[in-house]
């Protein structure tokens, strides 16, 4: 098993992860030309030299670091001059730190480095959407063999075992937490990508898509084992088949969960709510601690308005003032109830045991969920739903999609 694994810019991190089967970590600074796939907000602030830093310490443990070039669009400046002068800055500023592997989307620029940065190793970005062995046949024109296949075809074992006889070498990400086949998807990469590049900083200042992906997720539990992550018990399985690497999604989280989530997969064993190594919910910047969540929810209803007017100010609008401020349809205190709210149900890891064996013969794209009934009839036996909580949740986001989607002249 090789793993590789988010990575949020604290350096403590690396010197836990040498611990475990890392073989390389990705991240990116958070606004840039190209930008990446996650929004700028959602990623801490680093200077140069500390992405320099970062990739020494890396090495020194035999880690690799892969830059994530991965922003679904270059928003048409793929061919403006000025735009491929400061790439061309940057992508040399890269060489010149030693980093090792890049990830792209783009295609063009997939060509571009390989044809003026041949010592980088290219991976195809999951954003790219790759789903289908025809799809991935073009990309042997651009001398790409390494990528990440779509988190939507993780259970498709037929596609697998015909890119692994063709001898593609496949990544696999296992803990993502976009619904199945999402609708949203294509436009929720525009607006991370818009909201990753500099010269668009401040712009897509909430995250829509992922709103109204929480809200189906809340409105149908089934959804969540529609999920196409992996369970850590399953990684042996998935090697059978070929697989030996598997990608761990966090890096806008911290390092505790970061570490948590790897000690799973390491040890293909977890006990407790598969949920929490998801990546399921809004990407906050600056989520609550258990302990305040627990402190505001425990607060007499007089407290609690000034409380939140508090808190907002110190901890949140002190830092993202101009994302607050140019959302007239939203007030701080409406996002910090949202955020005070935040919740998924229970989903029992140790109950999934044998899930997974449906689908090794079994095409989903080839079935209608609303007759196959499988992971609905699975979701009564391992999903808790505290439906307070959730209808409290539902409210919010309800509340937050209806003054989002009204005209405010």
């Amino acid at each position: 098993m090789n793993l590789s694994v988010a990575y949020n810019f604290d350096p403590h991190l690396i010197t836990k992860l040498k611990a475990y089967p890392v073989t390389e970590i990705f991240g990116s600074i958070d606004y840039s030309l190209v930008g990446s796939h996650r929004p700028g907000y959602a990623l801490p602030n680093i200077k140069k030299e500390q992405l320099e830093k970062s990739i020494s310490l890396a090495h020194k443990y035999n880690i690799q670091f892969n830059y994530l070039l991965n922003a679904f669009t270059l928003a048409g400046n793929d061919f403006d001059p000025k735009f491929q002068n400061e790439l061309k800055n940057f992508l040399g500023f890269l060489r010149e730190i030693h980093v090792d592997k890049l990830t792209i989307t783009n295609p063009f620029l997939m060509e571009f480095v390989r044809r003026n940065y041949p010592s980088f190793d290219i991976k195809a970005s999951i954003v790219l959407g790759l789903n289908y062995l025809t799809q991935i046949n073009h990309l042997l024109s651009l001398g790409i063999n390494n990528f990440t296949l779509h988190f939507h075809q993780n259970r498709n074992f037929q596609l697998i075992r015909q890119l692994l006889k063709r001898g593609f070498n496949i990544t696999l990400l296992t803990n993502d937490g976009c619904i199945y086949h999402c609708p949203y998807y294509h436009f929720h990469a525009c607006n991370i990508a818009y909201s990753s590049q500099k010269d668009k900083k401040n712009k897509n200042l909430i995250d829509y898509y992922m709103l109204k992906c929480n809200q189906i997720k809340n409105t149908n539990p089934s959804e969540f084992l529609k999920i196409r992550w992996i369970r850590p018990e399953d990684i042996p399985l998935y090697e059978s088949f070929g697989i030996r690497e598997f990608k761990v999604a966090g890096r806008s989280r911290s390092s505790e969960w970061i570490l948590k989530t790897v000690d799973a997969y390491s040890k293909c064993h977890y006990n407790g709510n598969l949920l929490d190594l998801l990546e399921i919910l809004e990407n906050n910047p600056n989520p609550l601690n258990v302990w305040q969540k627990q402190l505001i929810e425990a607060m007499p209803p007089w407290w609690l308005s000034s409380f939140l007017k508090m808190l907002s100010y110190l901890k949140i609008k002190a830092k993202y003032t101009d994302r607050f401020n140019k959302l007239p349809a939203l007030t701080t205190k409406t996002l910090m109830d949202l955020y005070i709210h935040l919740y998924y149900p229970y989903l029992d890891n140790k109950t999934l045991n044998g899930f997974i064996n449906f689908f090794i013969e079994n095409n989903c794209d080839l079935n209608d969920c609303m007759e196959c009934n499988y992971c609905s009839e699975w979701s009564k036996k391992c999903i808790k739903n505290n439906q307070q909580k959730s209808q409290k949740y539902a409210e919010l986001l309800e509340k937050i999609l209806d003054q989002l989607t009204k005209l405010h002249l």
